[in-house]
């Protein structure tokens, strides 16, 4: 069976860039888990982010659910953040308005606020902006190979 240069360079090429595609490529990271609570309540649709201090590193995120509890993803779904002391910040996620919240036609309300690609609807923050930012947040996590790297975080009026 004759195989061409062309073919055989083009079968070469891409086996590289699969291989290239490793997952192993990345930084390791740990499963990180946890919950934000004010006044001993769960706070539902916060974004939290985990962001390694002293390094220009890839930041890991998550949003609280209705318990309160979130899950960190830096480079995959729920893979965790890296290893090191993290400048966590949260900050409350707009809400979308009550006819985003209806319509399931995504271009329905384009530009629209609350819409796709539209303003968020404005509403007050539930929780303080000082947590919004990495210099006033307060807040570090140490993410360890140990584990079990679950944090809860306790917000302050």
């Amino acid at each position: 069976m004759f195989i061409s240069p062309r073919t055989s360079l083009f079968s070469t090429l891409i086996v590289a860039l699969l291989a290239g595609c490793n997952s192993s490529d990345f930084p390791p990271t740990m499963p990180v888990s946890g919950t934000v609570t004010m006044a001993g309540k769960p706070l539902e649709r916060l974004s939290i982010s985990f962001q390694l201090e002293g390094a220009a590193a890839r930041t890991g995120f998550g949003v609280t659910n209705e318990k309160g509890e979130f899950q960190i993803s830096t480079f995959d779904q729920n893979d965790g953040a890296l290893l090191g002391t993290h400048t966590v910040t949260i900050s409350d996620l707009p809400e979308k308005s009550a006819a985003a919240e209806k319509n399931t036609d995504p271009t329905a309300l384009y530009g629209q606020p609350g819409g796709m690609f539209g303003k968020p609807v404005k509403k007050k923050s539930r929780i303080p902006e000082k947590y919004a930012h990495p210099k006033t947040s307060g807040l570090q996590a140490t993410v360890t190979e140990a584990g079990p790297n679950q944090f809860t975080f306790e917000l302050k009026d």
